[in-house]
């Protein structure tokens, strides 16, 4: 017997010439975290971060009565000890802390106390196989472990386990096949969400809660020697998993096989979700942009029919691990080996979304299909993929049918039968001829970008061709095509261009013809344009065209990335200046807000490297004509634009910062005239910073230039002397006749 502070032992043993026999064989310790701190420094000083023991913790260890024969030669025969039963023992709770994982923006998070509670490990296992060769019927291995997981915060119960292992070992190694039966019940699905960071992300999908049961059997390969060790990875396995959630059934195991060339499913498998509608509402949510709270969804899910999902068939390549030297060679994937087939369904009866303005979006029997197709030249093994809904209503508008998507993707399977998306490319149609722009919304912007400019209801067509999944197309493979129209009551529009070194290159140009713009479209790109607050066009105004040409824009969300050629012919337009200008325009009659019924002027812009610079630019005030010009950052958010604005508009408070008098406008507007007047009259506003908070003020000194280059000194003089000879001179009286 043998005891400390914190440690116990006990060792009962009777010997004789031929046997030792164990009667008793026990151990105790307690492990205090100043031990663990203390081994850690000794042996891992330069580890940092390690995990520390939140408090003491008990190890009990046992071993059942056993007899150790003694040979001729006085040794000790292991190989003639019979099985020995060991007990683990971690009785109440046993925790660790100091675990950190990563979050998306590289900062770290404290993944909170980690640990077991009552956890046992029951084994069974040769003592001969422990310490050298063992013959047949002495290798069996069977273990049993049983416990709770704890974790999170207040180290709660997050699982409750429940294994059995069986095996053979022979001289301390697997020489046999694996069974395994492990069970994982009353699962804690959304503290297992809080402590990866991820909540609502599973648990809206299958439930607060979960129970799990995996069995898997690993046969040795076919080339092994019975009783001999072998590599696990050239094994092969036979998985059965069982989920079962709340909101989550199947119709039975899904059932696998693992080999080294492949995973193979055995036997078609059903899925059904009853998922929350909040869940999949997460995925429609925009995200917050330049620190600004993200903008309401486009489309939120209300109700949702049961998920359907269905696993027909599925055979995955995999890449076999070396074979042992000197033997054959393990047959690889490609000719004669594995290759990609699979083949599943998602079905949903019927769906109720909401839309951003509060109308009903109905949709039944969406069905998604994936499965591949025999392999053909130049194309690998082609996966294809359908997708339709059969009925799409909004609000109280008819039912509209038949909206298709289907394609296929090819090259996804390279020339050893693997799964490489290096160079596989999507080719792909699609007649949509009533979607709700919602719907485009919720998968593109994501911010109801689509629904302004749109309305609520579009027709598209689309037909994409040989589009890389990786955004370049390989060496020498003919381009990809994108070809895209779009049409609604509020607009159309067109497309047609190729992918080259990650960016969208236009082959025509993008043209749109727009017959309506309301306010909140508007708000989305007048924050270029300083002189507006308000920009609005009705169906019953001259329509506008935009034509955007020489187009290289970026897959990505890269904005220095893109360059393009416009010309926008606004049409006729309702508008009203922004707030900056109304500070520093004359109201008279309201005659400062755009003329309804005007037609303004058309625009040139021009974007380079992601910098937005337009023309001058006329635009009908009122009575006044203004002009404008400038350059819109998209890159920096940043705005330089100056506004020329005719010194009859400006208000008494803005002349004041001229050091000019009130109504010192209309006397040099009385005075000159031409080239002069329009030098001298046409005050320069100049808008400078961010685009969401810039600012205007008086360019004194480009006004000053301006005047300089423009004036003419003779006909000043002229029109100044003879407007004083009229107003000075005695008028001549008439002679009678």
């Amino acid at each position: 017997n043998m005891k400390s502070e914190r440690a116990t032992a006990d060792v009962s043993a009777r010997g004789s010439p031929k046997q030792i026999e164990f009667k008793t064989i026990g151990a105790q310790a307690t492990i205090a975290p100043e031990t663990v701190r203390g081994l850690l420094e000794t042996f891992a000083p330069t580890v940092q971060g390690a995990p520390q023991l939140v408090s003491a913790s008990t190890l009990k260890f046992t071993v059942s009565p056993l007899t150790i024969p003694i040979n001729s030669a006085g040794a000790l025969d292991f190989a003639s000890v019979g099985p020995a039963t060991m007990k683990i023992n971690l009785p109440g709770r046993t925790l660790v802390r100091g675990l950190t994982a990563k979050n998306a923006d590289g900062t770290t998070r404290d993944l909170g106390q980690f640990g077991l509670q009552d956890f046992n490990i029951d084994a069974t296992a040769p003592v001969a196989a422990l310490v050298g060769p063992a013959a047949v019927g002495q290798r069996a291995v069977k273990t049993k472990l049983t416990g709770s997981v704890l974790g999170g915060e207040n180290a709660q119960v997050i699982a409750v386990l429940d294994g059995d292992l069986s095996t053979e070992i022979s001289n301390k190694m697997l020489s046999g096949a694996l069974a395994a039966k492990i069970g994982l019940t009353e699962i804690d699905v959304k503290a297992l969400e809080r402590i990866i960071g991820q909540a609502g992300t599973v648990s809206g999908a299958i439930g607060d809660r979960a129970t799990m049961q995996v069995n898997a059997d690993v046969q040795p390969p076919s080339d092994s020697v019975a009783g001999q060790p072998f590599d696990l990875t050239r094994g092969t396995t036979t998985v059965q998993a069982t989920v079962d959630a709340p909101k989550l059934k199947s119709d039975g195991p899904l059932s696998a096989t693992i080999t080294p060339t492949a995973i193979r499913l055995n036997k078609p498998s059903k899925f059904t979700l009853n998922v929350d509608p909040a869940w999949a509402n997460a995925f429609l949510q925009p995200k917050a942009v330049d620190g600004k709270p993200a903008a309401a969804p486009a489309m939120t899910l209300r109700e949702i029919a049961p998920i359907n999902i269905t696993l027909d068939k599925l055979d995955f390549p995999r890449t076999p691990p070396m074979p042992p030297t000197g033997t054959a060679a393990a047959t690889p994937p490609g000719p004669g080996g594995a290759k990609l087939e699979a083949s599943m369904g998602i079905s949903v009866a019927s769906m109720l979304m909401q839309t951003a303005d509060g109308q009903a979006l109905r949709m039944g029997a969406t069905v998604l299909s994936v499965k591949n197709e025999p392999p053909a030249a130049g194309r690998g093994t082609p996966v294809s993929f359908k997708a339709s809904v059969a009925e799409v209503s909004l609000g109280d508008k008819g039912a509209a049918s038949g909206m298709n998507i289907s394609g296929t993707i090819d090259n996804i399977i390279d020339a050893a039968g693997n799964v490489d998306a290096s160079k596989a490319t999507v080719t792909s149609s699609g007649d949509l001829p009533r979607i709700p722009s919602a719907l485009i919304d919720a998968f593109a912007t994501k911010d109801g970008t689509v629904v302004d400019a749109l309305g609520p209801v579009a027709a598209v067509k689309f037909n994409v061709e040989r589009y890389p999944l990786n955004g370049q197309p390989a060496p020498g493979a003919p381009p990809p095509v994108i070809d895209l129209t779009a049409s609604s009551d509020r607009a159309n529009a067109s497309v047609k261009g190729t992918i080259r070194d990650g960016l969208f290159v236009s082959q025509t140009p993008f043209k749109a013809n727009v017959v309506e713009v309301t306010q909140k479209l508007s708000e989305r790109f007048i924050k270029g344009l300083p002189l507006f607050g308000t920009f609005e066009k009705t169906k019953q105004d001259a329509p506008a065209m935009i034509v955007i040409d020489n187009i290289t824009a970026p897959l990505g969300n890269d904005p220095a990335k893109l360059n393009a050629d416009i010309n926008f012919d606004p049409g006729e337009a309702r508008f009203g200046t922004s707030t900056g200008f109304s500070e520093v325009l004359k109201f008279v009659n309201g005659r400062t807000e755009g003329q309804v019924g005007k037609k303004l002027e058309p625009v040139k812009m021009t974007v380079r490297s992601g910098v937005v610079t337009y023309e001058r630019w006329k635009v009908p005030l009122g009575e006044f004509m203004v002009e404008t010009e400038g350059t819109v950052n998209l890159v920096t958010r940043m705005v330089d634009v100056i506004t020329y604005v005719p010194i009859g508009a400006v208000s008494d408070r803005a002349m004041s910062a001229l050091k000019l008098g009130a109504g010192a406008g209309g006397a040099l507007s009385g005075l000159l005239g031409g080239t002069a007047a329009d030098a001298l009259t046409t005050v320069p506003f100049r808008t400078k910073g961010s685009m969401d908070h810039p600012s205007t003020s008086v360019d004194a000194e480009l006004m000053a230039k301006n005047a300089v280059k423009n004036i003419n000194p003779e006909e000043l003089i002229k029109k100044g002397l003879g407007d004083l000879l009229k107003q000075n001179l005695p008028k001549v009286p008439t002679l009678p006749k």
